[in-house]
């Protein structure tokens, strides 16, 4: 894997941008591997596929007064 220090990702990024598209490039900082830089399309391959209601699980709902919200209110009253 290609890799670049972090001063010369960003004076050349575009560059790494274009690059990232062809192949992840890791970014080092202080020589050591820091993060990846790749294509969006590679990001979307490699993250699991995501339901909408997945994108609901890590939310505590018992934190959310629902009832205090303006549309419940009006809904509650018939004047929705």
């Amino acid at each position: 894997m290609k890799q670049m220090g972090i001063k010369e990702a960003k004076n050349k990024f575009s560059e790494l941008l274009q690059d990232a598209k062809d192949a992840p490039i890791t970014i080092t900082h202080h020589g050591k591997p820091d993060s990846v830089v790749m294509s969006f399309e590679l990001y979307n391959q490699l993250m699991p596929k995501q339901s909408g209601l997945d994108l609901f699980a890590g939310i505590d709902w018992s934190e959310l007064d629902l009832e205090s919200h303006p549309s419940f209110k009006q809904r509650e009253l018939g004047l929705d």
